[in-house]
């Protein structure tokens, strides 16, 4: 979140390095057997192959867990992120593209939670 922000007031690089810090926190929690790839500017995906509604959020909590201890290091530019996700168990005749627009349409309503609470 807030990517913009931080290349106009801090510079590209600053912005580099926070979309390098993201992707690194992102690789360390999913597991190392699925994919995890940036899927646009300052976005990422990550498909996570024979798992369950339960496991999904018990990577996002670890996310959360690990993005709070790399933001309480100094020096650090606070990461700050909106997910969404999406099961293909949902719907047999779910394409890839399906599952990318739930997912995205479910990170935009995460994304306007955010900026109410933050």
């Amino acid at each position: 979140n807030n990517l913009k922000t931080v290349n106009d007031t801090m510079g590209h690089s600053a912005g580099d390095q926070l979309i390098l810090n993201f992707a690194k926190l992102l690789c360390s929690v999913i597991p190392e057997k699925d994919f995890v790839g940036r899927y646009g500017g300052d976005e990422f995906i990550a498909v996570i192959y024979h798992t369950s509604e339960a496991e999904i959020k018990e990577i996002l909590k670890s996310l959360s867990r690990e993005k709070e201890r790399l933001n309480s290091c100094e020096n650090q530019l606070p990461i700050d992120y909106a997910c969404g996700w999406a099961l293909s168990s949902d719907d047999i005749a779910c394409t890839m593209q399906m599952l990318l627009d739930d997912a995205d349409a479910y990170m935009y309503k995460n994304k306007q939670l955010c900026k109410k609470y933050n």
